[in-house]
């Protein structure tokens, strides 16, 4: 994300070290102009993480590797993963990230704090360096439902030279302020919850924290319908764990519209940038090629690749489905991604293996408001035992491994 001052936008990649942006991002400029003080970039995995098929999440060249505070090693999700730990390690109440595909919602969730991925085209991309306009975001961190809120007031304003979406005309809010509501706010509401998918295939720690919140938006007159969700969970979701983003026709498939405004966008951000030779995704290659000791890097390694943005490798992937029971939150969350809608994840409680997961509520185009409605009396309910997130306790703090998805919870 552009910033125009000493600290550099790399992606994190060594490729774009000294390069100049011509200004702000967008929504940096609305931060600063509401007083707000960006103290640092956080790190990403490179690239928004289609950098390699052989990586682990949040790692770049310029910034190493990003740790779990919950437990330093295991992974912290990617690919905003900075963003997420630098709230959830209290460094600052409010980051920005990036979310193409799950980037935001998944290490929200696994390092126990609030992330909000708003409607594609509700917050501008201009100044984002990029993969899919059809499919980026730009979102928030924060520890509380009401602190994402107060950021989402100053991101989400029109901005003419964003580029453009698919979906209609935003419906902005003036003040997502006034949909803060408290755990009475319930009575009579309505929520769709998955069924036998969720309950079949989360560990058991999870399944009874997530029982224990069931139990307790009946009792506060919450109505909730079972939904199973299996045609479509086994159209995306293969039996490692994988997301199958190649599904449908190959010229509609998700994974080609990354694929090809990846290569064109990247292009046309590098091509605004001063104080560098790199123009094209060929120049980012051959640079990894020619700096596989500094990148830690394959040779060949190519920055659209098949297995998704979330998990860079498919090893992840497998891991994260069989032993990280995480399969159902990429389901969600990429699935939000590709059609463009909001969701907020809340923290719900920390399993067995020491690490937080979520709930996550969801809505259509522009429904941020009563997300936020919804989230923040979630949040006032489980503000009280027998549900409540500990703070992280950065367990093995001496870690030197590469934390991929382990940690198997029974």
């Amino acid at each position: 994300m552009a910033t125009h001052d000493s600290m550099e936008t790399t992606a994190g990649s060594l490729a774009l070290l000294e390069s100049r942006v011509p200004g702000d991002a967008h929504v940096v400029s609305l931060l600063r102009q509401a007083g707000a003080v960006i103290i640092g970039k956080a790190n990403v995995s490179e690239w928004m993480a289609v950098r390699s098929e052989i990586a682990s999440a949040g790692y770049s060249a310029r910034g190493g590797q990003t740790r779990n505070p919950y437990d330093l090693s295991s992974s912290p999700f990617g690919s905003s993963s900075g963003s997420a730990v630098a709230v959830a390690s209290n460094m600052v109440p409010l980051s920005v990230g990036t979310d193409t595909d799950g980037s935001i919602i998944g290490p929200a969730s696994i390092n126990g704090v609030v992330g909000i991925k708003p409607t594609i085209g509700l917050t501008s991309r201009r100044g984002v360096i990029p993969l899919s306009r059809h499919m980026d975001s730009v979102g928030l961190f924060a520890r509380t439902v009401a602190d994402a809120m107060h950021g989402l007031n100053v991101i989400a304003k029109h901005d003419p030279h964003d580029r453009p979406v698919d979906l209609p005309k935003p419906e902005r809010e003036d003040n997502y302020g006034v949909f803060l509501a408290s755990k009475e706010t319930l009575r009579g509401a309505k929520f769709g919850l998955p069924g036998r998918r969720c309950w079949n295939l989360i560990p058991v720690a999870q399944r009874y924290m997530t029982r224990t919140l069931v139990s307790l938006l009946q009792e506060e007159g919450a109505r909730l319908y079972e939904i199973n969700l299996d045609s479509l969970a086994n159209d995306r979701i293969a039996l490692d764990g994988k997301w199958n983003w190649k599904r449908g026709p190959p010229q509609r498939s998700e994974f080609t519209v990354v694929k090809v405004d990846a290569y064109n966008e990247i292009k046309a951000y590098l091509s605004e940038l001063s104080d560098t030779d790199i123009r094209s995704v060929e120049d980012i290659i051959r640079f990894n090629d020619e700096h596989t000791e500094e990148e830690g890097a394959n040779p060949g390694d190519h920055p659209a690749f098949a297995s998704g943005q979330v998990n860079s490798s498919p090893i992840s992937c497998r891991f994260m489905g069989s032993n990280h029971h995480q399969d159902n939150l990429r389901e969600i969350a990429e699935t939000k991604g590709f059609e463009g809608y909001p969701i907020i994840c809340i923290p719900l409680g920390v399993g067995t293996n020491g690490l937080p997961f979520s709930l996550s509520v969801q809505g259509t185009a522009w429904s941020e408001g009563k997300l936020i409605k919804w989230a923040s009396a979630i949040e006032h309910l489980l503000s009280q035992p027998p549900i409540r997130r500990p703070k992280p306790l950065y367990k093995n703090d001496l870690a030197e491994n590469i934390p991929i998805f382990n940690n198997h919870e029974a």
